[in-house]
């Protein structure tokens, strides 16, 4: 299923009793898990070794077979709440790795998430772009004012690793109050090869 729609506007105003600094870093919080959910419905979740066994033993625990592994072993080299999480989920429909998802969006709320299964060269050669507009254009240093937004395009090389064949992207957002984002990837010369927009895009 496809994610919700973010809000079009993040800003600081509009939460009832928030202070500034509240209302700051709730508008970051949900604007990088806006884009990791946008990001889980294109690339997946991004499971690497260790959440494979949260998942299988999240299966598990739904089915009644308890805190064992896909292999039947004992779960016993990890802490038990994310499988117990995702397991929660899954009573409301939610299947496990659509879950890791969603936990992924929530405790990586200040960053944007590129997460891309059965990657390869193709998948990390096109550099990152992910342009962030602020609400309120001060908030820019002087030089990028008159573009009206960050820019902080990045390369998969400087940003970005890969593991059992997944691939992962992870890149700080401001620390400001976001009105929009546009991010995607691109090769010289040509168009965008996929874009996402969170509020109305750079102009």
């Amino acid at each position: 299923a496809r994610p919700r729609a973010a809000p079009r506007t993040l800003g600081a105003t509009g939460i009832p009793g928030a202070d500034r600094h509240t209302a700051l870093l709730a508008a970051i919080g949900a604007l990088g898990a806006a884009l990791v959910l946008l990001r889980v419905g294109v690339w997946g979740a991004g499971l690497t070794a260790d959440s494979t066994a949260y998942v299988s033993v999240a299966r598990n625990l739904l089915d009644g077979g308890g805190f064992t592994l896909w292999n039947g072993d004992a779960f016993a080299d990890h802490a038990p709440f994310f499988p117990m999480a995702l397991a929660f989920l899954g009573l409301f429909g939610v299947d496990a790795p659509d879950g890791a998802g969603y936990l992924n969006a929530a405790a990586f709320g200040e960053r944007a998430v590129y997460v891309r299964e059965d990657c390869a060269e193709a998948d990390t050669r096109p550099r990152f772009f992910l342009h962030v507009t602020p609400a309120d254009p001060s908030d820019l240093p002087s030089g990028r004012r008159g573009a009206g937004f960050a820019n902080l395009n990045f390369g998969f090389a400087d940003h970005g690793f890969a593991q059992d064949g997944r691939c992962v992207a992870v890149r700080n957002l401001p620390p400001w109050p976001a009105a929009a984002v546009s991010t995607g990837q691109w090769l010289p010369g040509r168009p965008p090869l996929w874009r996402a927009d969170i509020g109305p895009p750079p102009r």
